[in-house]
């Protein structure tokens, strides 16, 4: 290789190495935002589940109601997700995601509970004793998957206002 061809094989890799870094740091401008996007979601839903425990904790036990509000119920699990779903969904709203992406992630977030719910309708429970804590800890990777879904959206490609 001569001197010429050799410096012309040098500029070509050198500019092929300085490509790279704008799509490294695109794909990790994205991933940042991914996350952002997800733990501001799960900050907001936490507010929401300290509200839930403060006003629970406010039924007295010899109440009928400790006992409909009791860990693992059927009830608690709606009131717990409803209690985290609307500061989610309202800061969402805030942050420009739109009502479309709000309401996709609270189906998200709803859809493990409410098949936790059936399955414990239908007697699952007894034989499946986690399945009464199991419905907060299934919305996670269910909010994961509804962003990843739309991973244009919660990377920051698309715009937010729809």
């Amino acid at each position: 290789m001569t001197a010429l061809e050799n410096t012309s094989h040098d500029h070509k890799k050198m500019k092929s190495m300085q490509a790279q870094v704008p799509i490294r740091r695109n794909l990790a401008s994205k991933v940042g935002r991914f996350l952002l996007h997800l733990l501001e979601m799960l900050l907001a839903m936490m507010v929401g589940m300290v509200i839930f425990h403060m006003l629970d904790s406010l039924i007295p036990a010899s109440s009928s109601y400790a006992a409909a509000f009791a860990s693992g119920t059927n009830l608690y699990d709606l009131a717990m997700g409803v209690f985290m779903t609307v500061p989610m969904v309202a800061w969402m709203i805030v942050r420009g995601h739109g009502w479309r992406h709000s309401a996709e992630m609270a189906f998200a977030m709803f859809t493990p509970a409410a098949a936790i719910i059936v399955l414990r309708l239908l007697g699952a429970d007894a034989s499946l004793p986690w399945l009464a804590d199991a419905s907060h800890v299934a919305m996670l990777p269910a909010m994961i998957i509804a962003m990843l879904y739309r991973r244009d959206h919660y990377t920051g490609k698309a715009g937010h206002r729809h």
